[in-house]
């Protein structure tokens, strides 16, 4: 690691504000020069504005090669320690805690860094593997928060998830590291009519953040969210607006009658799309068919049964007892105004009658929609407060997490064709869904009638209900999607529940050799993970059923090297007729070479030449190898460059 420069400020603000005591926050590792700066910001009492607290005091001292910072704002402090992280090579561990010493509201915590002389930046590991920055992608939750910087001659890496000690990183955006993110955590109450997006924290409560600094290229796979040979997901969210057993049975089974042609050769069920149904409550006209729907794989959610306020009895009784075999896991809001028991109503709030959290945990609920009457990006990681999420300003120690969803308010919704089935899920946004490897959280009303400016998912003949044409077509449409594309389409809790499991997968080790790295992780969570799949360059390592048990997987080594090194324009290719991988100068420009490695794609050595003189062109015989794909490692005294090159006999 030579020469790079960096600035990393920890701040709790929105904006960076420059300390009085900036020498306590120097430091340097290795070569590496920069500074840790705190910062906090604070809500008001009416949660209205953000503001900053000025440091008081600061310390700093060093014992057992740890440099811990103390940093006194009257109301809260904050401690910063660096030292070095024993799970990798040339590696530190930097963490931030902040105590509360009064009861706060905390804002946005983050680390920001600046640095000097990037010349490339790679976000996420297909960039860093890949050294594409066309690749980068979102550092959010759900994702690997990892970024390599590259400079003229050197690297470093900044890792935020899945490594032992590295804890509470929730996003990795614009050269800062959050430890809490309002823009994660944010919803809409119309209670009050603004966002409610900070964290409530008494005297002597502390809130922790760590991440590690690599002095180097690390080699850090994909960890897929979805099942094997899955890069995107579609979860569709039912309403129960103008249900009744005949509409519910038509949609899902392609008919009301199941004596009809279309009753399970049409529909959901019939084209593999299980999603997830919102009930009226205990709605017993259609409680027999949400038992036959469960077994078909379909998910139940709760709305509130009435569109006034619902009785507290009614709904304990509901939920605790009548729908109790439904496995009912999935708050849904109602009408805001009319049902209090809203959780952006009152339904949060202890000391009101309408108070259902109590309800809700000792149900088992995980999930909860809030009617927050915001339409949302396409893709969840884009606006990821979609995402689910803790807001401990409601629910304190209660583990329920909210979700944000796209509407689609009806087959077609002639007043906005944004917010119509048919235009949201047309195959060039899924397609865009599959591969930005994006999740699509869909709502809509399958139920409701026709009107002037709607058209519904059914149609009606007499007594007869089908599935419309169009519909079908539609169903069919991304039926394929997820058959050939690579397209997830399952219940909403069964890929957040799948989405929770991978986000606890942790890397217990990782050990080199020349050929290969080896990975041994493990699954933190009590989910058993069904085709667990890692990603690679183009290996993909899938394993049947990762549980709570170390596992270990190997993957071929790509080299890194920094991106566009000092090495005249040159061609590498396959001369069938030579029987060679030939690697050649334009312009008949000689340069020293002074090996090239082959590898196969398991990572095995198969064929080293090395060169004694500066050529224009180089060659290595292949006669002895397969076709295929293979891995061409060249290497001069300043530049390494690694490719791969098909062999077609």
């Amino acid at each position: 690691m030579k020469n790079a420069v960096i600035l990393i400020i920890l701040v709790i603000s929105i904006n960076l504000f420059a300390t009085e005591n900036q020498a306590d926050f120097e430091f340097k590792l290795d070569l590496i020069n920069f500074k840790l700066l705190p910062e906090i910001e604070l809500t008001d009492a009416s949660y209205h504005r953000h503001y900053d607290l000025d440091m008081v005091s600061s310390t700093r001292s060093t014992k057992d090669g740890v440099t811990i910072v103390t940093a006194d704002y009257g109301r809260a402090v904050v401690e910063l320690s660096i030292e070095k992280y024993q799970h990798l090579s040339d590696a530190y561990i930097v963490n931030a805690v902040i105590t509360a010493k009064d009861d706060i509201n905390l804002a946005d915590l983050y680390i920001a860094l600046e640095i000097q002389n990037t010349v490339h930046k790679f976000e996420g590991p297909e960039a860093i593997c890949k050294r594409d920055k066309s690749l980068n992608s979102q550092l959010v939750p759900f994702k690997d928060r990892v970024v390599e910087y590259c400079t003229e001659n050197s690297s470093f890496t900044i890792i935020g998830s899945k490594f032992p000690e590295v804890k509470g990183v929730e996003v990795i955006e614009n050269n800062k590291i959050y430890i809490y993110s309002s823009e994660y955590h944010k919803n809409y109450w119309r209670k009050i009519w603004r966002w409610r997006d900070w964290e409530p924290m008494i005297n002597n409560q502390t809130k922790k953040g760590s991440f590690i600094i690599a002095l180097d290229h690390v080699n850090y796979p994909l960890f897929n969210n979805y099942p094997s040979g899955k890069k995107g997901a579609f979860t569709l969210s039912s309403d129960a607006d103008g249900e009744s057993y005949d509409k519910v049975k038509a949609i899902y089974y392609g008919s009301n009658y199941e004596d009809h042609p279309d009753y399970r050769k049409k529909g959901l069920w019939a084209n593999n799309l299980l999603v997830t149904k919102s009930i009226f409550g205990y709605n017993k006209n259609i409680y027999g068919l949400a038992k036959q729907m469960i077994a078909d794989g379909f998910t139940i959610a709760y709305h509130t049964y009435h569109p006034l306020a619902d009785s507290m009895s009614d709904l304990r009784k509901n939920l605790l007892e009548e729908t109790e075999d439904l496995n009912i896991r999935y708050w849904i809001d109602h009408s805001f105004g009319k049902n209090p028991e809203d959780l952006t109503d009152c339904g949060w709030i202890p000391d009101s009658s309408s108070y259902i959290l109590d309800i809700l945990e000792e149900a088992d609920f995980k999930y909860a929609w809030l009617s927050d009457g915001f339409n949302y990006s396409l893709n969840a990681f884009d606006d990821y407060c979609q995402l689910p999420h803790i807001n401990r300003a409601m629910t304190k120690n209660y583990d329920l997490y909210f979700l944000g969803r796209r509407m689609a308010k009806c087959w077609t919704w002639n007043p906005n064709e944004e917010e119509s089935f048919r235009t949201v899920t047309d195959r060039d946004s899924l397609l865009s869904i599959i591969e930005d490897r994006g999740l699509l959280h869909l709502y809509t009303h399958m139920c409701m009638g026709e009107l002037d400016y709607r058209l519904p998912f059914i149609e009606t003949n007499g007594d007869t209900l089908t599935v419309r044409d169009d519909v079908e077509e539609r169903f069919r449409e991304i039926d394929e999607l997820q058959r050939n594309h690579g397209l997830w389409v399952a219940p909403a809790e069964v890929i957040y529940d799948r989405m929770l499991a991978i986000d606890s997968v942790e890397i217990v080790s990782i050990a080199e050799d020349e050929n290969s790295f080896q990975l041994e992780v493990r699954n933190n969570s009590t989910y058993d993970i069904i085709d667990f799949e890692l990603i690679f360059d183009e290996q993909s390592i899938t394993h049947d059923l990762l549980s709570g048990e170390n596992q270990q997987y190997s993957f071929s080594k790509i080299e890194a090297v920094n991106p566009d090194p000092p090495l005249i324009d040159y061609r590498l290719y396959f001369s069938n007729s030579l029987n060679s991988i030939m690697f050649s100068l334009k312009d008949n420009i000689e340069s020293r070479v002074n090996s090239i490695k082959i590898y196969n794609l398991k990572g095995q050595l198969v064929k080293n030449r090395t060169f004694g003189i500066s050529s224009s062109t180089y060659s290595v015989g292949v006669n002895n190898l397969a076709s295929g794909v293979y891995l061409v490692k060249i290497q001069g005294p300043d530049f390494t460059k690694i490719h791969k090159t098909v062999i077609i006999r």
